[in-house]
């Protein structure tokens, strides 16, 4: 199966590079270099790669899209993004890298579908079309044929995580020991959208992570949400969620025996409920904390000593979390 790696001006290179690497370890996978014009293309960092010219490609293998400096003025030459739409319709998958997804975007093909980006970009970038349902929070997001990663590394990431897909786990992983790389295999653990956050005062290192709302039909009340808030559409654990702008999320969960809680309360009536998920720095001085100001640990306990179940002085239940638990 033909790869074609579309490159333009001022394109990042570890972008195009990294996934290449990974790619290239691929007998059944042969690798071209393509651009607009064919010839020579220079990459931000002044690298020159010599390609074929875009109409001369098969375009019925990979597309893979990398971003950079020289994705902003291609998202308005509108003579490039048709040439791009037809390869992309005709490709069997597609894989953007970083800002690659601002062009692919511009296409109109991702509408509907759930695509990432670079969070230092995000913004531009979700600014190129707002009909795709962008996911702040993720290493890399497949939705059918597409696969779209955050910046730039995350770009090596997502490859093998494609590969993974198409050969098994055990092969993106030899090729990642291979290259010596250390693979983010879960494409829900991004770091760096959390560095991207609004900085927020915490007191003891702990922060709001999940809000988990039960309900008797999920998807329903996370189109509600999306309707009323505007968050951006996810997954979490198989369950639909939203995420906010400073990366709170709502995770709905369905359950079989739902009981809508009374307002204004009743005696002998469901009451409101909810369940908060704190994300800590050290789990055991957390729980101390908290006990130390009204919490109490629960005795049935579900997840050792890294995810620990509390009440409030009201009951509710909450749980102290370590932060490499956290998707």
């Amino acid at each position: 199966m033909d790869v074609n790696i579309l490159l333009f001006s001022d394109f990042e290179i570890l972008d195009a590079f990294g996934p290449v690497e990974i790619l290239g370890c691929i007998e059944e996978y042969s690798l071209h270099y393509v651009s607009v014009t064919g010839g020579i293309i220079k990459s931000r960092q002044g690298t020159k790669v010599l390609t074929e010219e875009m109409k001369d490609a098969d375009s019925y293998g990979i597309l893979l899209i990398p971003g950079g400096q020289g994705t902003r003025p291609l998202v308005n030459d509108i003579d490039f993004i048709k040439r791009l739409s037809y390869m992309v319709m005709k490709s069997e998958y597609c894989l953007a890298i970083c800002t690659g997804s601002a062009l692919l975007a511009k296409t109109g093909l991702l509408d509907r579908k759930k695509a990432t980006s670079n969070k230092k970009a995000f913004e531009w970038v979700q600014s190129i079309d707002k009909n795709v349902l962008w996911v702040r929070k993720a290493r890399w997001v497949e939705d059918q044929k597409y696969y779209t990663s955050s910046g730039v590394s995350a770009g090596i990431d997502m490859t093998l995580g494609f590969i993974a897909e198409r050969f098994g786990k055990e092969k993106a992983q030899k090729i990642a020991e291979h290259i010596e790389y250390i693979w983010n295999s879960d494409s829900h653990n991004d770091l760096f959208a959390k560095c991207e956050r609004g900085k927020q005062k915490m007191v003891h290192g702990i922060n709001l992570e999940n809000v988990m709302v039960d309900c008797d039909d999920e998807q329903k009340l996370c189109e509600f949400y999306h309707q009323l808030l505007g968050w951006e559409k996810s997954q979490m654990f198989g369950h639909p969620a939203l995420s906010s702008e400073n990366g709170t999320v709502f995770l709905f969960m369905e359950e079989k025996d739902y009981v809508p809680p009374v307002w204004p309360e009743e005696n002998g009536k469901q009451q409101k409920q909810m369940h908060f998920d704190f994300q800590v720095p050290d789990v055991a001085a957390a729980v101390e904390y908290a006990q130390s100001i009204g919490a109490a640990k629960t005795v049935a306990q579900f997840g050792g000593n890294e995810w620990v179940t509390m009440t409030d002085p009201a009951g509710h239940p909450f749980c102290l979390c370590a932060k490499e638990n956290q998707p």
